[in-house]
């Protein structure tokens, strides 16, 4: 394949303030283009097993395809107080966006030894567009030590798609009334409650709307479909932090919740000989919950005062595709903690132990044998040393475990990090460092993921034991803020360097 292409945006935006405190009008407008146009060919060999034997047949074919996609919008602002805590702000918008994709795809002949026979199945002239306008009003109050905010958005939405060979479009008007509400509760500056939600649509990708199957994998082939609904989501969230500046101790918790409609999933056809095609599909039934906890605190021992952080993250998702036109359910969960101890001795050092355990679980309603449940384990330690002239020398050793995986896909390893540096410039703000990765060359890369109607466990070509010269400058006048001892590391599994 040879492929090319621009993409351009601009914006515009203009605000005023009135005299009278409160008052604002503010409009901006936004456009964009993006334009990409390829060849390619593919050369596909495909052995079929049967209980006869072998059948085999090819694929030859070249394609060129050109896609281009525009979009305006305008969006306009005004504000007005109606006493001195209580604010009114009045919306409008309006956005149009428009996308074409064109492909022609030409077989083989082998008898004119040419790619001269026209592909009608698998090429395509798509045409789509979407628009919606409307406008809002809400309502924002600030009382002492606390501020609220209610409004809600309506819109008219369109979204109309045109196929090669016909002449009228397929159109759908959707109608959505789309609230928001904010709470925020500040009794002091060491303590913030916020809580929210909004509603929100999302409209169909060109991909998941072009009905031309891709047969780049002939194993997994992709069929969009134009009669997709755009999709409505409800949206929480909710935050809490506090600060004892006494105690030092420290709180922080976070949640969220998504609940959608009219999501757009993978309806999935598996033929006898283990391919499978793919088409989209609305449904209902999808949310997902995340939350975490941070909890810190200091602990007297003997003369030394280290300081313990606990935190604790999890999220939950129920997601629905469809296999051979039946309803999968996959419920997802993961749970993990992890407890860090942080010892800073004067200006001389500092050591950092930690250790932490992930929980995944993942279950199917029809496919009851991909269930999976499995543990990752991982340890730290890191330490910094401070030593004379601006000079620091740091390391870091990681370790991690894994079991629950198929087989050749739990492996235990370790990496081991180490950097020297000097701090020099006026203020500290410039440094020279020189670190060291993976010491032990044993960098590992892996990830498992639940997929719609399959559990995929994938490996990745890293880079293993390297070493870095790095400067960096800061732009504060304070000098580097630091970051540990050689910079970003590898700890994290799946990640190609």
């Amino acid at each position: 394949g040879d492929n090319q292409g621009y993409n351009f945006s601009t914006i515009a935006l203009y605000r005023h303030k009135f005299a009278r405190k409160g008052r604002t009008f503010s409009t901006e407008l936004r456009a964009g283009h993006n334009l990409s146009t390829g060849n390619g060919g593919q050369f596909i060999v495909n052995n079929n097993n049967t209980p006869v034997g072998t059948r085999t047949d090819s694929i030859r074919q070249i394609n060129d395809a050109r896609n281009a996609a525009g979009n305006f919008s305008a969006n306009v602002s005004y504000t007005e107080p109606l006493n001195r805590r209580s604010l009114l702000e009045l919306t409008a918008f309006y956005n149009h966006r428009n996308s074409s994709s064109n492909r022609n795809t030409f077989d083989y002949n082998n008898f004119t030894q040419a790619y001269d026979q026209f592909n009608p199945q698998l090429s395509n002239d798509f045409e789509n567009s979407y628009n919606y306008t409307g406008g809002g009003v809400n309502f924002k109050q600030n009382r002492k030590g606390w501020n609220y905010t209610i409004g809600a958005n309506v819109q008219q939405a369109q979204l109309s798609s045109l196929l090669q060979g016909t002449k009228t479009p397929i159109s759908q008007t959707f109608f959505n009334v789309l609230p928001t509400a904010q709470l925020q509760i500040s009794k002091n500056s060491y303590r913030n409650f916020r809580l929210f939600y909004n509603g929100s649509t999302s409209q169909p990708s060109v991909q998941q709307l072009q009905p031309v199957p891709d047969i780049s994998d002939p194993l997994n082939i992709t069929i969009g479909n134009p009669n997709l609904k755009q999709t409505f989501t409800n949206n929480y969230r909710l935050t809490y932090s506090s600060f004892d500046p006494y105690t030092q101790k420290n709180f922080f918790a976070f949640a969220s919740a998504r609940q959608s409609f009219n999501a757009i999933v993978s309806n999935d056809s598996i033929g006898r000989n283990g391919g499978r095609t793919t088409r989209y599909t609305n449904a209902n039934g999808i949310f997902n919950l995340n939350a975490n906890l941070n909890y810190g605190f200091p602990i007297k021992i003997g003369n030394t005062t280290p300081k313990i952080s606990l935190s604790t993250s999890g999220n939950s998702n129920r997601n629905v595709n469809y296999l051979n036109d039946v309803e999968n359910i996959i419920n997802t969960f993961n749970i993990s903690q992890r407890v860090n101890i942080i010892y800073n001795y004067k200006e001389l050092f500092d050591v950092t132990f930690g250790g932490g355990v992930n929980w995944n679980r993942a279950k199917y309603s029809l496919q009851a044998a991909q269930n999976t449940n499995f543990f990752t384990y991982t340890g730290t330690v890191e330490t910094n040393w401070y030593l004379p002239k601006n000079f620091t020398l740091g390391t870091t050793f990681d370790y991690t475990a894994n079991t629950g995986r198929a087989n050749g896909f739990n492996p235990n390893f370790s990496l081991w990090n180490a950097s020297f540096g000097k701090s020099f410039l006026k203020n500290k703000r410039g440094e020279l460092k020189l670190t060291v990765f993976d010491i032990l060359n044993q960098n590992t890369g892996l990830t498992r993921s639940t997929n719609s109607n399959f559990v995929e466990d994938t490996r990745f070509l890293v880079l293993k034991r390297y070493a870095m010269l790095t400067f960096t400058y800061s732009l504060s006048k304070f000098g580097a803020m630091g970051g540990g001892p050689g910079g970003p590391r590898i700890m994290m599994m799946g990640v190609p360097r």
